[in-house]
């Protein structure tokens, strides 16, 4: 099953492994709070 989000806490919830997409390039793919982490890292620096 695959779930399209952009919320992390669902994402969080549902899965035990995430892709990674940013402008149709996989970044990463792995365990949820390591990917996740890596997400939100890269998002809070682009405010």
């Amino acid at each position: 099953m695959f779930l399209v989000s952009h919320n992390n806490n669902s994402i969080r919830d549902t899965c035990e492994r995430v892709l990674w997409l940013e402008r149709g390039v996989l970044r990463m793919d792995g365990p949820t709070e390591e990917v996740l982490a890596a997400y939100e890292s890269f998002t809070a620096g682009k405010s």
